[in-house]
């Protein structure tokens, strides 16, 4: 099982506190491989052409996955058997593998959680183009020719580069580069790909969690009460929705009864809400349709247990499951920190915070996801059948062109 970190494609790693990969592969008897890919402009920039090829991250992706078919048999290891799983960027980076033709016979599973199709996977690759000549003028890179422009970034110590990156005020990327159709990789947008049933063979699995917008909004506002008008200026420049009436029919549709009875009403679930769906869930469960459609048995979730404690701290405890806040269960983090130590001896918020309740929640992820790793269906271990599992059996509902979905509410 090949684990690919998000983060957005600019930032992250492959393991964390809440992420270490030694409790799931001892718990589901899986061998578990972490690969890291080229960031930001170092993974993502591009001249159009063979001076500087585009999608360099996904490549890094796909050289990991060729080490795998190669090596993997060395570690006890089936080459046949890779499942490729990941988080945000990370599943928007199997989501891509799923569209292209050089992935093609590297894996033969893919879990996506929290990530597929949409606005942030990918754009026109004129858009990279265009960043990576203001990336290198800025570097004083200002070549008349590709060559030229390649030559003079090569010359530059990657620290110069990283720190051009990233706005030391903010910490966020000045040059948002993402996946781009280059015609190799992508061979053309990846919706029409995917429209078009342009998938790779593999079994697949998908989901999100219930809340997933609190991740952008509650760091953004804290949880004081968000008036109308920060609500107006969030929805027009983060989300670029200006129009006020497509601001007003988003509170309609997922402002709460609670808010609309309020002489001072809080738009910041609607917000979060909005995002949420927007971003994660309608395009994540979209993509099933289109998965179905292709003929594909597709096993989706939607993870509504609320954690005790978040992941992202104390901030957002207690708002329910939100981005990311599956991977902790997963990776078995629950059976990682010393319950009795004191918070200040540790470096993680999440010591001694998971209940028993949560450890279960844990136990049943893991074998899920392992199961699905070794058999291709979260049901079915390699030695046991789904009757004899103790957790809950996926059940079949058919959709489109009679292909079957598998839905299952991962809750406490």
């Amino acid at each position: 099982m090949v684990w690919i970190h998000g983060g957005g494609y600019h930032v992250g790693a492959p393991k964390g506190h809440a992420n270490d990969t030694l409790f799931f592969a001892a718990m589901g008897d899986v061998i578990v491989v972490t690969i890291n890919y080229r960031l930001g402009m170092l993974g993502f920039m591009t001249t159009g052409d063979d001076s500087m090829p585009a999608n360099l991250g996904l490549l890094d992706q796909r050289q990991a996955l060729l080490w795998v078919q190669e090596n993997i048999a060395s570690f006890g290891g089936d080459p046949s058997r890779v499942t490729i799983f990941g988080v945000s960027a990370g599943s928007g980076s199997v989501n891509l593998h799923l569209l292209s033709p050089m992935s093609a016979g590297l894996f033969s599973g893919a879990i996506m959680q929290s990530g597929a199709l949409t606005s942030w996977t990918h754009q026109p690759v004129q858009t990279n183009i265009d960043m990576t000549k203001a990336f290198g003028k800025e570097l004083g890179c200002d070549g008349a020719t590709s060559v030229e422009l390649v030559s003079c970034l090569r010359g530059k110590p990657v620290e110069e580069l990283i720190e051009l990156q990233q706005n030391a005020t903010t910490n966020l990327a000045r040059y948002t580069v993402f996946p781009v159709p280059d015609g190799e990789f992508l061979l053309k947008d990846p919706f029409l790909l995917a429209a078009e049933g342009s998938i790779n063979p593999a079994n697949v699995m998908v989901g999100c969690l219930s809340e997933e917008g609190n991740m952008a909004v509650v760091p953004m506002f804290g949880r004081d009460r968000v008036n109308k008008e920060a609500y107006g200026v969030y929805m027009a420049n983060i989300l670029q929705m200006r129009d006020p009436l497509i601001q007003d029919l988003a509170t309609v549709v997922f402002g709460s009864d609670e808010m609309f009875s309020s002489l001072e009403p809080d738009y910041r679930d609607a917000a979060a809400n909005f995002l949420g769906d927007s971003v994660f869930l309608c395009p994540t469960f979209d993509f099933t349709q289109l998965l179905a459609q292709a003929g594909k048995t597709v096993f989706s979730y939607l993870m509504t247990h609320r954690p005790s404690h978040s992941v992202w701290g104390k901030n957002m405890t207690g708002l329910g499951p939100t981005h990311g806040e599956d991977v902790a269960y997963v990776f078995g983090a629950p059976f990682m920190y010393d319950n009795d130590a004191d918070d200040e001896d540790q470096d993680c918020y999440l010591v001694g915070r998971f209940n028993v309740e949560e450890v279960e929640v844990s136990i049943q992820m893991m074998k899920y996801w392992s199961n699905f790793g070794k058999t291709g269906d979260p049901n079915l271990s390699s030695t046991e059948s789904a009757v004899e599992s103790e957790f809950p059996v996926w059940p079949i509902e058919v959709h489109h062109l009679e292909s079957k979905v598998q839905r299952a509410q991962l809750a406490v």
